[in-house]
């Protein structure tokens, strides 16, 4: 299937995950900017500096040990007010990349998700006369890499939080020394919901937000969403119609229908590989419309 010039349902969510990349790395520039915004050119240029700036502590690239790490910073740039600045960019930049290579990754376990599976069907469930159940190898990646576009999209959330937090909370940081991130405890649910700033953005919790933590939580604290991840091979519908399908529990206002030690009904007949589509096209919206207003905080900030 050539999904990525020919379907019209993945086609959007593809351009919009390119999208989402692109403008995540440009909140590099929004914390350069505030960073640096009373420093002249020749320290905004800087990043010609030492590497170990950059690397030490945050990239396989360096090998120094922490103790050689506080060295330099504690004996060779005590009081080097430029070099505290350049620190923590390259501490806010690792956040950027961070959630950058989180939409690299769902992209790429997308297409193989829906290498094996539809996106879309003329069918429903009731429509196919005959189901059989499959378990193979194949069917544990596909798994796999469903589950594990749930687990990356909780992290983004995650991220962004503590990229929102950097940016709002900027005035608090000392540069005489090199400074904690404000964010370092923060997660999602850490932002307080009555801000105006956070105004359609994942912060509010929408229904996709929710559902996405809801299957976060469930896969991080069962494992699974049945006895074994199976898939149904579905034939004999209309024309002769058939299909592979994942199904998937029943959910109400993003949350899962439960009773007392059952957490897994399945009469909607909902199919996992059907859903996903809406379910992504909702939440990126939400999360283009969180890093846009996590640029104007800054450019807020940035003129104060």
């Amino acid at each position: 299937m050539d999904f990525d010039s020919n379907n019209k349902t993945l086609r959007p969510i593809y351009d919009k995950l390119d999208s989402l990349i692109d403008k995540g790395y440009g909140l590099s520039y929004v914390f350069e900017d505030i960073i640096f915004r009373d420093c002249n050119q020749f320290d905004r240029d800087y990043r010609g500096g030492p590497c170990w700036v950059r690397d030490a502590g945050n990239t396989a690239e360096c090998g120094w040990t922490k103790e050689e790490f506080e060295t330099y910073v504690r004996n060779y740039y005590e009081g080097d007010e430029i070099v505290h600045r350049w620190l923590y960019y390259y501490d806010c930049n690792m956040l950027v990349c961070a959630l950058c290579d989180r939409f690299k990754m769902i992209a790429s376990m997308l297409r193989v998700f829906y290498n094996h599976f539809p996106s879309e069907s003329p069918c429903k469930m009731e429509d196919f006369k005959h189901v059989t159940v499959t378990v193979s190898p194949q069917d544990t990646i596909c798994f796999a890499c469903v589950n594990s576009i749930f687990l990356y999209l909780a992290s983004s959330f995650d991220i962004l939080s503590k990229i929102y937090v950097e940016l709002h909370d900027y005035a608090k940081l000392d540069f005489t020394k090199y400074p904690k991130m404000v964010s370092r405890n923060v997660l999602k649910g850490s932002i307080e919901k009555n801000n105006s700033d956070i105004a359609g953005t994942l912060f509010e919790n929408p229904l996709c937000v929710k559902t996405i933590s809801s299957i976060r939580d469930r896969l991080v604290h069962d494992g699974s969403f049945d006895f074994l991840q199976m898939v149904y091979d579905c034939y004999d519908g209309p024309n002769g119609h058939s299909e592979a399908a994942i199904l998937f529990p029943d959910m109400e206002n993003g949350l899962f229908v439960t009773s007392k030690n059952r957490k897994n009904f399945y009469s909607q007949s909902n199919r996992l590989n059907l859903l996903l589509p809406g379910l992504l096209t909702d939440v990126f919206d939400v999360m283009e419309t969180t890093i846009n207003k996590l640029s104007i905080i800054g450019k807020k900030e940035n003129e104060r």
